[in-house]
């Protein structure tokens, strides 16, 4: 079972709460700076048969989970408005090379079709090779991915919806949203198949 998350979380960055069937309320952090993002979306939790779907389509190379996964997300991008262009968070090619394949182009792969809008992973690229954002504190999440995007002047005028597999504090997010609005997109929309929870004492 996986459940869809549907409430007890931020409506902005879908910071979730300890609660949840909690009202879904702004939390502390986005009443003090707003998201990049104009909307975002996202499916489960990242725990139980979520987290395992999503580790197998990253670590074990499995594109059939990747693309459950982005069925899955599909299904909630329907609450945001029809994108002009779908964006892949990118990898940097050594990672790529390292991997095989970029989860989030395959998750993204589904949701293409399902929306009938075209998958652009040219519109936005890694420019830098960085350490896994995991671990770090917020501060060395934010040096970590300092010019770590470049994005296409192609994103001029366009709706962009920017897809990504799992969100942890959303810094990787932000940038590569900011980047694509600096290149001229008209707006950025971010649909995530998993959030990570926090640890709640």
């Amino acid at each position: 079972m996986m459940p869809r998350r549907m409430a007890g979380f931020c409506p902005y960055c879908s910071d979730l709460f300890p609660a949840h069937h909690a009202p879904c309320t702004p939390c502390a952090h986005c009443l003090r700076e707003t998201p990049p993002w104009r909307h975002l979306c996202f499916y489960g939790s990242y725990e139980h048969a979520l987290r395992q779907l999503l580790l197998q389509a990253k670590f074990h190379s499995d594109p059939t989970a990747a693309h459950i996964a982005g069925e899955l997300l599909a299904s909630v991008c329907a609450d945001l408005p029809h994108p002009d262009a779908i964006v892949p968070v990118p990898l940097h090619t050594a990672r790529l090379r390292d991997r095989g394949f970029n989860q989030c182009v395959e998750v993204a792969r589904p949701i293409s079709r399902i929306l009938q809008a075209p998958l652009r992973p040219d519109l936005l690229a890694r420019t830098r090779h960085t350490p896994p954002q995991t671990g770090l504190h917020r501060k060395e999440r934010l040096r970590n991915l300092r010019e770590a995007f470049a994005a296409s002047p192609c994103c001029a005028g366009l709706h962009l919806l920017l897809v990504d597999d799992t969100m942890t504090t959303g810094t990787t997010l932000a940038h590569a949203a900011r980047h694509l609005l600096a290149a001229g997109a008209a707006s950025v929309d971010v649909a995530v198949v998993a959030r990570t929870p926090r640890h709640f004492g």
